[in-house]
């Protein structure tokens, strides 16, 4: 399995502390997100500082989309760049100048070939279906520009997907990236459960990406942390967890566990439904693709790591209930009554009828629009009682 080739596997712990401790009190003294950007940026500069600069470029631009979109930077917040029919934000300008540095090398480098993965033909498709789907928008005039826009930004990252195999085909790049992705998901982490444990009237992270219901916490005291991160750190996650599982046991970097207990934390403090079942099917989709013998290795090695945690787990939450820190039981009941369909926290209730809402509204639309729909970010449905002509989310579906 993959071994990082920097000096000390103690950096990663050394800079997630220092990171997640600029972060979270730059953004508690300042407003500007311009704070939070550079506290975060501190990671991947401080990994490139240790390598060669100069050879690390194209990294540089994928973290700097990374810590713009999937950390606990609200990027509604960011300046952006006037372009005529619309806006461009940094990443957006980082995506652009990826494409770009892929057309400069298969202009000017003769050996350049064209690295295609089982998501290249795939993915051309897709966004081949989104600027169809811009067409049809344009056409029905069935939404605003403004939102159909923003949904081309947010698919068109996944065109990274392309892009990337195309620049990083070093395998040194490759560990450089994954480690930078892990310093940055342990930097949130450590921000996000620093949120969950002041609670939310000290804000570390943007207020708009906390979730507070305000009657569950006035009677719980109970609110989720769910900034952009919570992706990267699933991520990561199952990235740190798989290389943990298949490296061989007298070869594990010793950070590796500490690091997926770090991120199981950072996840459970989203308060994430979706996520958690979403890391537990990906980390079982993973094991399909080994050997049998293998998977059974990886079985117990997890059943340890489970039942270790377990015991430890329990032993640090007596310690802080004995110095009388509420922030562990909290977060255990939290999750408890997050997977609980018949708590007032779970709302299952609420939650299902909001989408049978939604897939009534949609159903109609494709039996009128059964080939070709009505375009990217439509309005689909009316609005509910408590929005406004100028306040909705009419284009938004689960």
């Amino acid at each position: 399995m993959l071994h990082a080739r920097f000096s000390a596997p103690s950096l990663y712990f050394a800079a997630a502390v220092v990171i997640g401790t600029a972060g979270a009190v730059g953004v508690a003294f300042s407003p500007s997100p311009a704070v939070a950007v550079g506290a975060l940026a501190a990671a991947p500069a401080l990994l490139i500082a240790l390598c060669r600069a100069g050879e690390r470029r194209v990294e540089l631009l994928i973290f700097g989309i990374v810590v713009l979109c999937s950390t606990i930077i609200d990027i509604d917040q960011l300046p952006l760049v006037p372009i005529g029919i619309g806006s461009l934000n940094p990443a957006d300008l980082f995506l652009l100048l990826l494409g770009g540095l892929v057309a400069l090398r298969a202009l000017r480098d003769r050996q350049f070939r064209w690295a295609s993965t089982p998501l290249t033909l795939p993915l051309l498709v897709f966004f081949a279906f989104v600027l169809v789907s811009c067409v049809v928008a344009l056409d029905l005039e069935s939404g605003t520009r403004h939102r159909m826009l923003s949904e081309v930004r947010t698919l068109a990252f996944l065109l990274l997907g392309i892009v990337i195999p195309q620049l990083v085909r070093r395998r040194s790049s490759f560990l450089f990236l994954l480690r930078g992705l892990t310093v940055l998901a342990a930097g949130c982490a450590l921000i996000m459960i620093a949120q969950a444990f002041l609670g939310p009237d000290i804000p570390l992270i943007p207020a708009r990406l906390v979730s507070v219901n305000t009657g569950i916490y006035a009677e719980t005291g109970l609110f989720r942390v769910t900034p952009p991160a919570q992706a990267l750190i699933r991520t990561v996650l199952i990235l740190v967890a798989c290389e943990w599982l298949l490296t061989e046991p007298s070869r594990r970097p010793w950070w590796l566990l500490p690091m997926v207990a770090l991120m199981v934390v950072g996840l459970l403090v989203t308060a994430n439904r979706n996520y958690w079942l979403g890391t537990a099917f990906s980390l079982a989709l993973a094991m399909t693709f080994i050997d049998a013998r293998r998977r059974w290795a990886m079985i117990q090695s997890g059943l340890k790591v489970v039942i270790g945690g377990f015991f430890i787990g329990g032993a640090l939450i007596l310690l802080l209930e004995l110095a009388h820190l509420p922030f562990a039981q909290q977060l255990i009941e939290t999750t408890l009554l997050r997977l609980d369909p018949d708590s007032s926290v779970a709302g299952t209730e609420s939650s299902l009828a909001t989408r049978q809402e939604e897939f009534y509204y949609i159903f109609r639309h494709i039996e009128a629009h059964p080939i070709l729909g009505i375009g990217l970010g439509a309005a689909y449905k009316p609005p509910r009682w408590y929005e406004t002509p100028a306040n909705n989310r009419t284009y938004y579906t689960h």
